[in-house]
Formats: C-alpha cells, sequence, structure tokens
C-alpha cells in the first residue's frame, strides 16, 4: 500500500507541523494576570452582583405571578362549576308551592347572571394582565441569567493563570451582560418596590449576600448586612402604604400615619 506521506516533504518538516497544531493559536497578553486582578472585583460587584439582584426581583415576581393566575383560574372553575350545578338544580319538581316556585326562580335567575358576570370580569382581568405571556418571559430571562452567572462564577473560580485572557473574556459576556440587566420591560417600579419590600421584610433568606441588602468586604471576602438598606426600603413602602386612600377608607378614616403610628422597621 502507497504511504500518505508526500514523498517531496521531509518528516521534520511534518513533526514540526503537528506540534504547532497542537499548540493554542490564542494571542498571549503579557499583563493578562494584572488585568485580572485589577478587575475581578469589578466583574463581581457590576456583574454578578447585579446580575444576583435582578434574578432575585424577577424569580419572586415570576413566583408571585404564578399563584395568582393559578388562583385566579382555580376561582374560574369554582364559579363555573357552581354556576353548572345550579343551572342542572331544579326544587320546582319537588312539588313545592307556586309562591316559592316563583322566588326561587328569580333568585337562580339572579345568582346566574352574578356569576356569569363575575366569571367573565376574572377571565377578562386575567387575560388583561398577560400572566402567561409575562410567566413566560420570566422564565426564559431567569434561565438565561443564571446560565449567565454561572458561567461567569465558573471563570472566576479558575486560577488566573488558567483564565483566557481577560480582554477575550470581557468581549464575549459585555453584550450578553448589558442585555439582560435591562429589565424594565418584565417588572414596573411599582412592582419593584413591592417585591424588595417583600423580600427584606418576609423573605430574608432569599437575600441573604445580595446586593444592595449585603455589601461586599473584599478585604475579607465576606459578605456584610446594610441595615439602612433595609430600614429604608421597608419604611418607604410602609409610609406609603399608610397614607394611601384606600386604607384610609378601610380604617373607617383613622389616622395611620407617620405621625399617629410608628413604623415597624
Amino acid at each position: 500500500m502507497p504511504s500518505s506521506t508526500p514523498s517531496n516533504v521531509p518528516s521534520t518538516t511534518l513533526d514540526r507541523t503537528s506540534q504547532e497544531d497542537s499548540y493554542s493559536r490564542e494571542q498571549i497578553d503579557p499583563k493578562n494576570k494584572t488585568k485580572w486582578e485589577t478587575n475581578t472585583e469589578v466583574i463581581e460587584t457590576q456583574w454578578l452582583h447585579q446580575l444576583q439582584f435582578v434574578l432575585v426581583l424577577l424569580q419572586y415576581l415570576n413566583d408571585s405571578l404564578k399563584e395568582t393566575e393559578a388562583t385566579a383560574g382555580w376561582w374560574i372553575i369554582l364559579i363555573t362549576s357552581f354556576n353548572s350545578f345550579l343551572t342542572l338544580f331544579d326544587l320546582e319538581k319537588l312539588g313545592t308551592s307556586t309562591f316559592f316556585n316563583v322566588n326561587y326562580t328569580w333568585t337562580k335567575s339572579v345568582l346566574l347572571s352574578l356569576l356569569s358576570i363575575i366569571t367573565t370580569l376574572l377571565a377578562s382581568w386575567v387575560k388583561k394582565k398577560g400572566f402567561v405571556k409575562r410567566i413566560k418571559d420570566l422564565d426564559k430571562r431567569i434561565f438565561s441569567m443564571e446560565a449567565l452567572h454561572g458561567k461567569i462564577s465558573s471563570d472566576l473560580s479558575l486560577p488566573i493563570e488558567d483564565r483566557r485572557p481577560y480582554i477575550n473574556f470581557y468581549k464575549k459576556y459585555i453584550t450578553e451582560v448589558q442585555d439582560l440587566l435591562c429589565y424594565n420591560q418584565l417588572i414596573s417600579p411599582t412592582e419593584t418596590n413591592w417585591v424588595m419590600y417583600n423580600l427584606t421584610k418576609n423573605y430574608p433568606t432569599l437575600i441573604k449576600d445580595t446586593y444592595p441588602w449585603y455589601r461586599y468586604d473584599s478585604i475579607n471576602s465576606t459578605y456584610l448586612p446594610n441595615y439602612q438598606i433595609g430600614k429604608n426600603i421597608i419604611k418607604s413602602f410602609e409610609k406609603k402604604q399608610l397614607n394611601s386612600i384606600l386604607h384610609r377608607l378601610v380604617s373607617l378614616f383613622y389616622c395611620t400615619s407617620k405621625c399617629c403610628k410608628a413604623i415597624d422597621d
């Protein structure tokens, strides 16, 4: 069988070529270690912490929307089922009096009409809120953010000597980070305020070591709780709620503003 190696190419040249192909052709940056040491903290604070903050907000909002949508759907099923039962249920055939039958028929018609209106309004409210579309968009964004956060964290967990050149790392992820941190179309400022209040007051375990509730101490490599931020979030939200017109109506115009009630921080 004839040899596959060309006869006019020296063997030393082929050996040198195969060795060169086994080496990485990636450009070597002599200042790569210095760049990583200088910018690692920036990547952690400006990328990872911001991604984690937005991720916590969207996860809580997504779970709340799913729960609201499921509750509304369950009520629609209950009302529709009761409406069907009431339509089929008939007491007139049991030999009741004419007076009872007239009042029963009138009451049944009014009740069926009210239930139909409630079902229609509830279904229209669910459709107007766009729960299905919002939940789908949030699920997609949360998955992308979790995947990106994991990739960046994996690269930073490597020793500096084993990491790719910093400029390549930056160019690879900067566009995706910027796109994922644009979340105004997914959550409104009012929802952001409500989510931050609930997370701060009711779910402290979900925000552990998360910006802005915690500050990163680069010297000791630890997270320190930022109590002032938590107090401001709770105080501002509760003050707004206590001074709202709806709350005053529900409380029979009893003054529950700042001058009459101390806010628990």
